[in-house]
């Protein structure tokens, strides 16, 4: 397969990567036939077997679909590492999957998957690097200007017991805060429904209200500001569950998190929580701004 590519060489191994984006873009019909076997295999295996909650995956349906579409369509990067990829039995040792969200300017990293026991021929560090570059190039081929910042949500340790996700949700973050330099946005972030809803109801029942978001790299994306957070949730939300806007939905929880990236923006508060005064934290959560502890005179 003319797709196939090296990626990384320990000298033992030679770990391959496909970017089944791009490769799609320029298959004939017989090479879309072997872009679309990996890609099913990729989906039974390292995918399935990471994520083991039915509810929580997407079909490979979803997948293909947005494949044929193409990345200036779709919007995706899709991207399959491992040993002889070209084969019809590959060794599949990770993968990685992100957006880019419409004209925001804004992406979101949805999958980064190692297969254990590789991490000294497969770095997760690098095959974000490359991720990144790709979005980069994607959003400049979409929108002519380079992105504000790229998104990744965790599990909270707080709402999500260990059992509930593949990986210990603390230590998660803990991971991509430490290796990747993620950092966390400060504002009460829900994911709306991921499909469109008819009643409130209906939208209560499919919120994910478990999560926190994070920039990855951050120190990398410095100009990102309330407004872009404001304009990717929209587009989110428009996206995959058809709502003109978020507040549509008429969800509390929802509208609540519009309410703090308004005063975010009125106020000119800085996304990053760790970036923001105590006195700005009380505006944006309702609460009275706790007074300093004063210092003992020794």
């Amino acid at each position: 397969m003319r797709f196939v590519q090296s990626f990384a060489n320990n000298g033992s191994l030679n770990v391959e990567y496909v970017n089944l984006s791009r490769a799609f873009e320029m298959a004939d019909e017989n090479e879309k036939k072997d872009l679309t076997r990996l890609t099913k295999q990729l989906h039974a295996g390292l995918y399935c077997e990471t994520f083991t909650i039915d509810e929580e995956r997407e079909d490979v349906s979803v997948w293909l679909k947005l494949l044929k579409q193409g990345r200036l369509k779709g919007q995706h990067i899709y991207c399959v590492f491992g040993l002889n990829l070209a084969s019809e039995n590959p060794d599949i040792l990770g993968f990685a999957i992100a957006d880019i969200g419409g004209n925001t300017n804004c992406g979101l990293i949805e999958y980064v998957v190692r297969r254990k026991g590789f991490g000294a021929v497969l770095k997760g560090k690098d095959m974000l690097a490359y991720i990144e570059k790709e979005l980069n190039v994607l959003n400049e081929e979409l929108n002519h200007q380079k992105l504000k910042g790229i998104f990744w949500e965790a599990n909270d340790p707080l709402k999500l017991d260990e059992g509930q996700d593949c990986m210990s949700p603390q230590k998660r973050i803990d991971l991509i805060q430490r290796r990747f330099g993620a950092k966390e946005l400060g504002f009460d972030y829900v994911q709306g429904p991921l499909r469109e809803c008819k009643t409130p109801e209906e939208v209560a029942s499919n919120i994910c209200k478990n999560l926190k978001l994070f920039l990855y790299n951050a120190d990398a994306y410095p100009d990102l500001t309330a407004q872009d957070l404001k304009n990717y949730i929209c587009w989110f939300n428009k996206v995959v569950n058809n709502s003109n806007h978020p507040r549509d939905l008429k969800s509390p929880e929802i509208n609540k998190m519009m309410d703090e990236l308004d005063l975010m923006i009125e106020h000119n508060i800085p996304v990053l929580k760790e970036q923001q005064t105590l006195k700005q934290r009380a505006l944006l959560f309702g609460q009275k701004a706790m007074p300093k502890a004063k210092s003992k005179e020794m």
